[in-house]
Order: C-alpha cells, then sequence, then structure tokens
C-alpha cells in the first residue's frame, strides 16, 4: 500500500470575483438616493410668467395656484388650477384654501399669473386668499432678461 505524501499535494484555488454584493450594494445605494432626494415638481400647465425687477427665490411652497388665460375657469377668463387640479368656482378655491390654511397654519402659497391675465383676477385671488387666513404667499415672476 503507498501512501502519498500530504505536503506534496498541491490544491488549487481557484480565485473567483463575486459580483453579488457588488449589485447589492449599487442598488441599495441607488434606493437611498431616490427615497432621500428633494422632488422637484415640475407643472404640466402651460403659463407665461410675468417678467419683474428684483425677483427673489420663494423657496418650497405648501400650495401652488395657477392663473391661465382663455376660456373657462371660475369667471370664464381663464382656468385656475391649485396643484394641477382644476378648480371650477371661487368658492372651491376659497374652500381648498381654507382647508390648507387649518391643516398648516403657516402654508406657503405660491401664486403664479400668467402675464397676460387681468389685475383684477390676481387681486381677486389675493383676496380670497386672505379670506382663508393664508399669511404667506408670493407671486412668481420671471427676471428680466439681461441684454447685452
Amino acid at each position: 500500500m503507498t501512501f502519498r505524501d500530504q505536503s506534496k499535494r498541491h490544491h488549487k484555488i481557484k480565485a473567483g470575483f463575486d459580483l453579488t454584493p457588488l449589485v447589492t450594494v449599487m442598488l441599495n445605494l441607488l434606493i437611498f438616493f431616490i427615497l432621500s432626494s428633494t422632488f422637484v415638481v415640475q407643472s404640466s400647465i402651460q403659463f407665461q410668467a410675468p417678467v419683474a425687477e428684483g425677483t427673489s427665490e420663494f423657496g418650497a411652497q405648501d400650495l401652488s395656484i395657477t392663473l391661465q388665460v382663455g376660456e373657462g375657469g371660475p369667471d370664464g377668463k381663464g382656468r385656475v388650477y391649485v396643484n394641477n387640479e382644476e378648480i371650477l368656482t371661487w368658492d372651491a378655491l376659497t374652500q381648498r384654501l381654507s382647508e390648507e390654511t387649518q391643516l398648516r397654519p403657516a402654508a406657503r402659497v405660491l401664486i403664479r399669473p400668467d402675464a397676460r391675465i387681468d389685475a383684477e383676477r390676481l387681486i381677486n385671488v389675493l383676496g380670497f386668499a386672505t379670506k382663508a387666513n393664508v399669511r404667506y404667499y408670493a407671486i412668481e415672476t420671471e427676471p428680466p432678461q439681461a441684454t447685452g
């Protein structure tokens, strides 16, 4: 009987690269960044913002009111939207603003008027916001284009 010498036996170790942990880490990072990122709200409502000097950033808003020019809307002079939801009557707008201020007394409202709307419509909306106890609101404008 012949015994082989165990010290002479060579074990070949195969080096391999396992991608499973790498893929797991990458998916976890992807999910983390998706969930922790600040989502930018893009509105699909078409309007032309008025141009004004001295515009500044309003920051995050709780509610957005968009006033369009055209047909339809509460007064027949253009549609009115609150966060991309069409408002059919001025009473519905006041009620929606009141609900928001009851939930959040310091709610920030961004009013986005089309540059071509009547000042009367904008003043009406400001009046409805005041009636609903909205304390913080801003009117969206665009800075003038630099001429050079």
